[in-house]
């Protein structure tokens, strides 16, 4: 896979459908059509990086102007919530313009009551980022390696009287492109490529106003698009965890809650080593 070169100007674009999408849904909400709100701005300022590269040795030093515009559209009506909203942020370094980015993100996402018991959620997402110098995975080539993001999830809340319970699933894609090193070759990217997905669901037991026992379970796929060179390197994997926790309310606007469980993620590739640990939180 060839490494994109995306103009900033194209690279907005999605900000602008976002913008537009607020101003028109603004115009139906001022002709009675519904209950909009909206929130749109930017922000402007300076960062200093004394290490821009994260070298332990040769450190680089730099000033980073930084762009953040963003809007945001929430709908409200009786038995339902819409929100739309789109972000962007752009680095422009002061002397070494390699390490200039373009990052954006637009979504949706929404929830209906279908009942005084119960209610779905949903949403979709977009986005393009790029990877920090500092991530375990850089790969320290001529420019910060980037990549596009897709992203789902949906499920549903429902009171069984003193019963509480919330089932639901996520779905990420993540597309790495490939990065030029210094000596001029590509860095292939391609092994890199995956998609997660996740169920699970929480049910809990109203003790109290302040305290609710639950047990959670969950499950996750994550599947690599590009083969590896061994079945014994393949990372694909199938993971499961369990927890026990409580949520504790001391007071309308305060919210707490612990948890310990297990949880285990078994990879396909036998150079792999599978995990097997407790999970605190």
């Amino acid at each position: 896979m060839q490494t994109k070169n995306r103009q900033p100007a194209f690279v907005l674009l999605p900000l602008v459908l976002a913008v537009s999408a607020v101003s028109n849904a603004q115009a139906q909400a001022t002709a009675g059509n519904g209950s909009w709100t909206q929130n749109v701005g930017v922000t402007v300022g300076n960062e200093y990086d004394d290490n821009i590269f994260a070298e332990r040795e040769n450190r680089q030093d730099d000033t980073i102007t930084v762009v953040s515009p963003f809007v945001e559209l929430v709908g409200k009506g009786e038995r339902h919530e819409v929100r739309l909203y789109g972000n962007a942020e752009r680095g422009k370094y002061h002397a070494f313009e390699s390490e200039n980015y373009t990052d954006w993100r637009v979504g949706t996402e929404g929830r209906f009551a279908y009942s005084d018991a119960g209610s779905v959620f949903g949403g979709l997402n977009s986005g393009h980022g790029h990877e920090s110098r500092t991530s375990p995975d850089a790969v320290n080539g001529k420019e910060p390696t980037v990549y596009d993001r897709i992203g789902a999830f949906a499920g549903v809340n429902h009171t069984f009287g003193l019963v509480t319970s919330r089932v639901g699933g996520t779905w990420e894609s993540l597309d790495f492109d490939d990065v030029e090193a210094d000596g001029g070759a590509s860095i292939e990217q391609d092994d890199r490529d995956r998609d997660l997905t996740t169920f699970g669901g929480r049910f809990g037991y109203r003790l109290s106003d302040t305290l609710e026992p639950f047990v959670q379970v969950a499950a996750d796929l994550r599947d690599y698009g590009l083969s590896p060179a061994s079945d014994s390197l393949d990372r694909d994997s199938r993971g499961a965890n369990a927890a026990l926790g409580l949520i504790a309310r001391p007071t309308p606007s305060l919210k707490a809650e612990v948890l310990v469980g297990w949880m285990e993620q078994d990879y396909d590739g036998d150079a792999l080593e599978d995990v097997s640990t407790h999970d605190l939180g």
